[in-house]
């Protein structure tokens, strides 16, 4: 019987799919580019608007209720579309999202008195590419007294 000696030399990988590999490896390097490049910071602005107390409609929870007005630096990218506002209790964990529009300010309504809130901001541009998370900033809401 006649034993054949199995070749250990590796295979040449698929060419069709080794360019697919590098199609895609390029266009996530694209999209990280511009997510990095988009990525607005807050200016730390807060303005709290103290809200009512009692069983308004829309109000959380039926207690009392505030509001803060939140402003973040501008994006200078010329495609730039606008903005989301990403917030909710969990540090990057957002139950809420708020597509702004092209502006720097934004006023969130309805928050819960003694909760704490967790904010972050993204920009998109007009081919749909969304940044990165900014810097998160948090809000402790003040309790009624």
């Amino acid at each position: 019987m006649k034993q054949t000696k199995k070749s250990t030399k590796p295979k040449s990988p698929n060419p069709r799919i080794l360019k697919l590999v590098v199609t895609l490896f390029g266009a996530l390097m694209a999209f990280s580019l511009v997510s990095c490049s988009m990525m607005p910071t807050w200016d730390f602005t807060f303005s709290e608007e103290p809200g009512g107390e009692g069983e308004e409609e829309g109000t959380p929870q039926g207690g009392g209720y505030a509001e803060v007005s939140l402003a973040w630096d501008p994006n200078t990218e010329p495609d730039l579309d606008g903005y989301k506002l990403y917030y909710g209790s969990a540090s990057r964990s957002y139950g809420y999202i708020i597509d702004v529009g092209n502006q720097t300010d934004f006023t969130v309504v309805d928050l819960v008195e003694g909760e704490t809130y967790y904010f972050s901001v993204t920009a998109y541009n007009t081919s749909g590419y969304e940044s990165t998370y900014s810097n998160e900033v948090t809000y402790n809401v003040p309790s009624g007294g």
